[in-house]
C-alpha cells in the first residue's frame, strides 16, 4: 500500500522569505562574477517579481520590517527605472544590503516571547497590571481590566493574530512611512508620451547605444522610442553582429594541402623561375 503524501502548507511568511532568497541567490551569482557589468534582465525580472510578491497579499506581522525594506529597495529602483542613468546609484545597493541583512536577521535574532494573557493570569498577575503590559488602556491610559477579563474568557477575541503590541509601533510607523513614501513614487511615475509630443531623445544612435550595452529599459527611455520597438532593434544588431563574425570567419583563406612535389607546393610564380 502506498503511503499518501502532502504538500507542506506554504505561508504567507514562507512565500515572502523564499521571494527574497530567490533574488538574492540572482544578485550573489551577479555580484561573484564581478559588479563593473549590467546585471542584465533576468536581475531586474527577479527584482520585480519580488516587488509584485510583497504587494500581492497582506504582509504578516513577522515580515513587516523585512516588507520596510523590500520597499525602500523598490523606491531605490524606480527612482533608478526613471532615470538616465545607465548603473544604479549607492542608494539602490545600500537598499540591497539591508534588505539581505532583514532576511538574516529573521533567523538569526532571538526575540522574546511575550507571556500569553493565561499565562501572566495563572501566575498571579494582577489585571490592571496585565493589561499595561499589553497595552490596552484606554485614551487616558488606565487599564482596561474588562478587556482582560474578556481575552479571559474567550483566547483571542481581544490579542487577535494581527494584534499590534504598543512596543511596536514606533517601528510600525517607520514601516507606513516608507510604504507611503513608496507609492507616492508610483502614483508620479511618468506616463507615456503620446506621439508628438515634446522631448527631444538623447543624441545616441540605438546602434551606439546597443554596442555600449545600455540596458534595454535604459535605452527605451534614452531614445523615447516604445520597449517593444527598441527591443527589436537590439535581435535586429545581435543578429547582425552575429552573421559579421561568421562572414569574417568564412573570408580567411583555406589553407593549401600539399601534395609532396616540391614544385607544386610553391606558389605559381616560383614553381618555374625564368632561366
Amino acid at each position: 500500500m502506498t503511503e499518501k503524501t502532502t504538500n507542506p502548507i506554504v505561508t504567507r511568511t514562507d512565500e515572502l522569505r523564499h521571494a527574497v532568497d530567490a533574488f538574492n541567490e540572482i544578485h550573489d551569482a551577479w555580484a561573484s562574477n564581478g559588479q563593473d557589468d549590467d546585471p542584465g534582465r533576468s536581475y531586474w525580472n527577479a527584482l520585480e517579481n519580488l516587488i509584485a510578491t510583497f504587494r500581492a497579499d497582506a504582509i504578516p506581522a513577522d515580515c513587516r520590517d523585512l516588507d520596510a525594506t523590500v520597499h525602500k529597495l523598490a523606491t531605490e529602483h524606480l527612482e533608478f527605472m526613471h532615470g538616465r542613468d545607465t548603473y544604479p546609484h549607492n542608494e539602490f545597493w545600500a537598499a540591497r544590503e539591508a534588505m539581505a541583512d532583514a532576511r538574516q536577521n529573521m533567523d538569526l535574532i532571538w526575540k522574546p516571547c511575550r507571556e500569553s494573557i493565561q499565562m501572566l493570569a495563572s501566575q498571579g498577575v494582577s489585571h490592571a497590571q496585565i493589561a499595561q503590559d499589553w497595552g490596552l488602556v484606554d485614551a487616558h491610559g488606565h487599564p482596561r481590566m474588562d478587556l482582560v477579563v474578556r481575552e479571559l474568557q474567550d483566547p483571542g477575541s481581544v490579542i487577535t493574530p494581527d494584534y499590534v503590541h504598543p512596543a511596536d509601533q514606533e517601528r510600525l510607523a517607520k514601516i507606513a512611512q516608507a510604504r507611503t513614501e513608496y507609492n507616492a513614487q508610483v502614483e508620479a511615475k511618468p506616463k507615456p508620451e503620446p506621439e508628438g509630443a515634446e522631448g527631444k531623445p538623447c543624441p545616441e544612435t540605438p546602434w551606439q547605444l546597443w554596442a555600449e550595452a545600455v540596458p534595454l529599459p535604459q535605452a527605451a527611455r534614452m531614445l523615447r522610442r516604445p520597449l517593444a520597438e527598441v527591443e527589436a532593434l537590439w535581435l535586429e544588431f545581435q543578429a547582425e553582429a552575429e552573421q559579421k563574425a561568421k562572414d569574417n570567419a568564412s573570408d580567411k583563406p583555406a589553407q593549401k594541402v600539399g601534395t609532396g612535389d616540391p614544385l607544386e607546393d610553391v606558389p605559381n610564380n616560383e614553381a618555374h623561375p625564368p632561366i
